[in-house]
């Protein structure tokens, strides 16, 4: 069976793998460590990604019972200085996508709020009782919650890839 593996990326990024049958594992990660002066350098948050998602693919992919087939993420949008960082780690999930054969799909973050909260402006509250009405859970922050929102809309429950 089709898994996928759906993405809010940034420096915190919420993650959120869904089953077939509606269970889901999730929850969100820091992109390397902090340090005490100077924050983390970009390579090291690019490598910490790198390294989460393999984690969660060597802990969930379970060959031929279940198999992560898409990584789908909300793509980044330009504000400021944290732009470069939140296009090359939107670079690193592409290129894991490929070099892992997954069907890669990007969604905006204004469609991923319209699809689930019915309007593209969508405060993190809204997303977080969004996501929790969806999948009937929790979520823990809101990188989870947009992940799960993501989701939705990858496998078709929401948005413009919901069958008519």
């Amino acid at each position: 069976m089709s898994l996928v593996l759906a993405l809010d990326i940034a420096t915190v990024t919420g993650w959120a793998l869904c089953f077939p049958d509606r269970r889901l594992a999730s929850g969100s990660f820091r992109c390397g460590r902090e340090r005490a002066k100077g924050g983390v350098c970009r390579g090291e948050r690019f490598a910490g990604l790198e390294r989460e998602l393999h984690r969660i693919l060597d802990h969930y992919d379970d060959g031929p019972l279940f198999r992560v087939s898409m990584l789908a993420i909300e793509m980044p949008f330009m504000r400021g200085p944290g732009t470069r960082l939140l296009f090359g780690l939107a670079s690193v999930a592409e290129k894991f996508a490929w070099s892992q054969r997954l069907v890669f799909k990007e969604y905006t973050a204004t469609s991923v709020k319209k699809a689930a909260a019915g309007h593209g402006r969508a405060t993190k509250q809204e997303m977080i009782e969004a996501a929790e009405e969806l999948w009937i859970y929790r979520p823990r922050d809101d990188h989870e919650a947009d992940s799960l929102c993501v989701a939705a809309c990858a496998l078709g429950r929401i948005g413009k890839d919901k069958p008519q």
